[in-house]
């Protein structure tokens, strides 16, 4: 079991004020997508995508970097997700005020509950106000996925960066397949595990290749990250066939992250700028609680006002959600969950 102490040096090296910058980057490119969108391009995918490639880089820094033992490991993502996302699901479903969009039935709350939102919807309509839980699905099966492959690598000589990388070619091969010969539909394809997966794959295989070779970005090259995630975006454009979005477009997006943290300073400063860092922060409270006020824009006239009132009452509600919720339950739990028994009966608490 990691002590407080080794559990204190993995947050200083995940802390990565630029990391939390690219994470508010990535919640407001969500929340401008619902309540602002464009004709011509998915802002809202664009976000998630870049949650993702940033989750395969952290994945893969704390399984096959510092080797992060996994009882700890998925405890803490539990304690990241769990108690919000509850939270959420309880005040949807108890539903206090009446609103027919947040309506939900004891299947929709069991497939949210348990990471299923993204299978399930292909068989049965799951209700709107839980269907962006599909991108935390696929999130935490990818825990799962990584942490075997990190055991494995802990017994057996692996060359990890080229399993991730192959595997991520695979799910992209597959949705490619889906997408071109089983003619499904871009939903159909797309929040699919066996397929969104390759984004998280990719940015860790990226990141553990780049860390491997200690690239330096020099001169112009430190832009690269910048453009490259241009680049990315551009290619996330309606035009672009989907099969390009979740292939090429993706590669753009994990190489930007995978180097970030070698760019220029001055981008990296920008990314650094305090209002993206908290943004980054209260990102995943934020991002469970939009959804609830997405749905409602049809019930509301197509005015900027309707549109600000809305996302001030999700940012509101994630604000509540972070400091009410996620944070006190996060600390508590990561304070006192696993402390040897004899260690809690013999101080009558337990100590960080």
């Amino acid at each position: 079991m990691a002590d407080q102490t080794t559990i204190r040096r993995w947050n200083e090296t995940l802390r990565m004020p630029c990391l939390d910058g690219w994470r508010g980057i990535s919640i407001l490119v969500v929340l401008f997508g619902h309540f602002t969108p464009l004709p011509w391009i998915n802002m809202g995918r664009v976000g998630v995508e870049l949650f993702f490639v940033l989750s395969g880089r952290l994945m893969a820094e704390m399984l096959f970097i510092q080797k992060q033992a996994l009882g700890p490991f998925f405890r803490r993502r539990i304690a990241r997700v769990w108690p919000a996302l509850a939270a959420f699901v309880a005040v949807i479903s108890a539903n206090p005020l009446g609103i027919a969009a947040w309506r939900v039935e004891a299947s929709d709350i069991a497939a949210t509950l348990s990471f299923t939102v993204n299978y399930v919807n292909l068989m049965t309509n799951i209700a709107t106000v839980f269907d962006h839980v599909w991108s935390l699905s696929v999130e935490e099966h990818s825990y799962v996925l990584l942490a075997l492959l990190a055991l494995a690598a802990r017994r057996w000589v692996l060359n990890v960066p080229l399993l991730l990388g192959a595997l991520a070619l695979a799910a992209i091969l597959n949705g490619t397949v889906q997408t071109l010969l089983g003619g499904l539909s871009y939903f159909q394809v797309y929040w699919r595990t066996d397929v969104r997966i390759a984004s998280i794959l990719m940015a860790g295989a990226v990141y553990l290749h780049v860390r491997e070779k200690n690239y330096v970005l020099s001169g112009w090259q430190g832009y690269a990250p910048l453009f490259l995630a241009v680049l990315g975006v551009a290619l996330n454009a309606n035009v672009v066939p989907d099969w390009v979005k979740y292939s090429f477009g993706t590669a753009c997006m994990a190489l930007a992250i995978g180097t970030v943290d070698r760019a220029n300073p001055r981008l990296i400063k920008l990314l650094e700028h305090p209002i993206l860092v908290h943004f980054g922060l209260w990102s995943f409270s934020l991002y469970v609680w939009q959804q609830a006020f997405y749905v409602l824009k049809e019930d509301l006239p197509s005015t900027v006002v309707a549109r600000l009132l809305l996302l001030s009452c999700a940012i509101a509600c994630g604000l509540l959600s972070f400091y009410i919720v996620e944070q006190p339950c996060r600390r508590f739990l990561n304070r006192h969950w696993g402390r040897p028994l004899r260690q809690v009966s013999s101080t009558g608490a337990s100590a960080h």
